[in-house]
């Protein structure tokens, strides 16, 4: 299991299709890995599923695409667009779509997505994954809106 949590921007800037959600200066998020979890770097995994929460419960039309990276990809901020990079191309280990952020009821704190038909092989870099969280549908977030993101992955390497 990797995991990362961040706070985004203290704003409520219109995200559009395609902007890359993160903290700034540079929204590449580092997915450590947790359970006490054995991981060596340059490790191979294969991830299974990923998990997205967010502590804004109004978001709509909240869809989001991941791009996991094998090493760091070039760093673009919150809110701007997020562009495919011929620097990249070597780096990138693939993406995933998650659905629509939900709540699932009244009364909740959070919304959430989930995505459990994932098979995206990765390389940690150090002892985490890399990744960029790109919004798919045009949202309003709250002012230091927090995301965790959670990924299964199985070591597919020893």
């Amino acid at each position: 299991v990797f995991t990362a949590t961040f706070t985004r921007p203290s704003n409520t800037t219109t995200y559009t299709i395609g902007d890359v959600v993160g903290p700034n200066p540079a929204a590449v998020l580092t997915l450590a890995p947790t359970q006490g979890d054995d991981v060596i770097a340059g490790q191979s995994y294969l991830i299974k599923s990923i998990r997205l929460v967010t502590d804004n419960t109004t978001v709509t039309l909240g869809t989001f695409k991941v791009y996991f990276y094998n090493s760091a990809p070039t760093a673009i901020a919150d809110n701007a667009a997020f562009t495919i990079l011929w620097a990249d191309n070597s780096k990138k280990a693939g993406y995933s779509l998650l659905g629509i952020v939900a709540i699932e009821g009244s009364g909740g704190d959070s919304a959430e997505s989930f995505n459990t038909d994932v098979n995206i092989p990765v390389r940690t870099q150090e002892t985490n994954i890399l990744a960029v969280l790109v919004a798919e549908g045009a949202y309003v977030p709250a002012a230091n809106q927090r995301f965790y993101i959670e990924v299964i992955a199985h070591q597919i390497d020893r």
